[in-house]
């Protein structure tokens, strides 16, 4: 078990990827890398439009022996894939993607598979969201134990898993160690009507990944006038009180990543700088 002064810290690709959709700005995955050793991460969280995953064994090897020589951990990756409230060929696709996930963590020495669930239902109950989800990760989730791989849910505006209520629902009626909740910052704050540390006390012991950002309650508009999910932000560009979730998150018991998630945020790199000395000055301060 790691002390919460010794929380391993990663940055997220995700963010530098969503600038190209979002700013039409583009970053190599070469670039991201070495700059996030300069900044101090020890760690990276992949994202599909580097390289996807799941992936030939051949290239996930390769990937690996590539993240290691350039002083990085690999810490997990985030799986889209087919929807499983879709019917059973969709969930039977999904169970498919999941196992593919599964067994490239290992190839990896990843430590997390974030699953995003599939954008958002509204026209289907609650209760049949809940159903369906479980009964995918249900499947899964033995093989992911005995692998020793953390499947970790996201829930968020813009998937199936829009509420607590329905995270909740889904990773009680799982019940297994290898199937937890991301809990990030800015979607816990959207989703927890601006109180993002009653959150963290909701979902512990259930955390299996955290996204660390600040927030502001709102979801993140472009230029083009799409709406996006939770807008993610710098330490001290929100009015979310970062010092009391990772005191709470402390207090869970909460001891793996904590991924600076830079998602659609303008500048990234300045994010990334901004999270890192935010997240060390306080475990300083602290540990």
């Amino acid at each position: 078990m790691r002390d919460h002064s010794r929380w391993p810290l990663c940055l997220g690709e995700n963010g530098f990827a969503s600038a190209k959709d979002a700013y039409g700005k583009v970053y190599e995955q070469a670039e991201i890398w070495e700059k996030a050793v300069q900044l101090g991460y020890e760690g990276v969280e992949l994202h599909g439009q580097y390289h996807p995953i799941p992936a030939p064994r051949e290239e996930l090897v390769a990937l690996r022996q590539r993240a290691r020589a350039s002083g990085l951990r690999i810490a997990g990756f985030q799986t889209g894939g087919p929807n499983p409230c879709l019917g059973r060929a969709e969930s039977a696709a999904y169970v498919d993607m999941l196992k593919r996930a599964i067994d490239a963590a290992v190839t990896l020495e990843a430590d997390v598979v974030g699953c995003w669930p599939g954008p958002s239902m509204p026209q289907v109950a609650e209760s049949d969201k809940i159903r369906a989800l479980a009964d995918a990760y249900r499947s899964v989730a033995p093989l992911a134990e005995s692998a020793g791989v953390v499947l970790a849910m996201e829930p968020e505006p813009v998937v199936i898993a829009d509420s607590i209520a329905i995270a909740m629902g889904v990773v009680n009626a799982v019940g297994s160690p290898a199937f937890t909740l991301i809990y990030d910052v800015a979607h816990a704050t959207v989703l927890g009507q601006g109180d993002p540390v009653s959150v963290i006390k909701t979902f512990s012991p259930y955390i299996g990944h955290v996204h660390f950002t600040d927030a502001d309650g709102s979801c993140r508009v472009l230029a083009d006038g799409r709406t996006e999910t939770s807008t993610h932000l710098a330490p001290g560009e929100g009015t979310v009180n970062l010092a009391a979730v990772l005191e709470t998150l402390q207090e869970s018991g909460y001891r793996s990543w904590v991924q600076a998630d830079v998602w659609q945020h303008p500048d990234p790199w300045l994010a990334a700088e901004k999270n890192i000395r935010w997240l060390q000055r306080w475990m300083r301060m602290t540990g």
